[in-house]
Formats: structure tokens, sequence, C-alpha cells
């Protein structure tokens, strides 16, 4: 089970960080999943909590839903800080999928990752199904918190999709 210490101002911030991260899912549900590839969408409102012990119950099971052969299906989306486009200049040397802990306890574990540029006109598409055998573990630094690196999953960038979102998706 994944417990840590986090100070008021350290919860303020990921609160600030769930807030703005909330414009690129409605975004893909919009521009991607609905216009794009005439799917069904659902996202389920999303709470934050008041102060931090009480986290747990405020985890989400995952920023959108989408219908799919007939199943809805859990899409995590994450909005990157560092610009990329496509492979050859993603500015890293491996992908981080996500920390250890959240994929580990997630009982319906994702059907896809998307990852967003800043200027939000590319995405990165992973598909776990696919992909799961190829992860590998890594303890990666925490820019929020310096003093506790994370132990994340990562995998080979030639195992992610980048595609362009269609033009005028950041209005």
């Amino acid at each position: 089970m994944h417990t840590t210490y986090v100070t008021p101002e350290q919860h303020e911030e990921f609160v600030g960080r769930v807030h703005a991260s909330q414009p690129a899912v409605w975004l893909l549900a919009k521009v991607w999943f609905s216009e794009q590839h005439k799917k069904p969408v659902r996202i389920n409102p999303y709470t934050v909590t008041p102060e931090h012990p009480q986290w747990r119950g405020h985890k989400d099971d995952g920023d959108l839903f989408v219908l799919d052969d007939g199943e809805w299906r859990r899409i995590e989306v994450r909005n990157l800080g560092y610009d990329f486009t496509c492979r050859e200049d993603w500015p890293h040397r491996d992908f981080i999928i996500c920390t250890q802990h959240t994929w580990d306890e997630a009982e319906d574990k994702p059907y896809r990752y998307y990852y967003l540029n800043p200027a939000r006109t590319h995405i990165g598409i992973l598909d776990p199904a696919a992909t799961r055998d190829q992860w590998r573990k890594r303890t990666s630094p925490n820019r929020f918190h310096p003093q506790r690196p994370d132990e994340v999953y990562v995998c080979d960038v030639d195992l992610v999709t980048f595609c362009p979102l269609p033009a005028g998706a950041d209005e």
C-alpha cells in the first residue's frame, strides 16, 4: 500500500495539478474520441480531498471511459510538461508510463494511456495490453517531492504511438 507524509503546501500543489489536468481530459473526450473517432464517452465527476489523509476516499477509477466493442474502457490522460511531436523528438531515454503503485493498486487497469504535449497539438498513446510484458521498473526523481523518488514503470519509446491532434483542438 502506498502511504506518504505530505505537507499542506504539497497537497495544495497536488490539488492545483488535478484541477489543471481537467481541460486535457475534456479535450480528448470531445476532439479525439467523440468527434474524430465517433465513440461515446463518459467522464465521471471527480472530487478532491480537502486534506491529504483522506485521499483514498477521493481516488478516481479513470480519467474518462470510452465505449469500444460494447464495453466501457478506462482511459488515463496525462498532461505532460515537456514538448514532443513524435518518437524522434521525445526528450527522454525511456517513456514513463505511471508510478508503480497506481498500476499495481488499480482494480480496473487502464485500457489506454494518452499523453498530451503542453501545446496540446500531439499525443502519445500507450496500449498496456500490448506492451505490459515489456515494461520495466525504475526509480525516478519526483519533481514535486525531491526527497522522495518514485518507483515507476517505463518502456521503450518505440512502444508508444504518436499522433497529431486535429487542428483547432486547443481552442
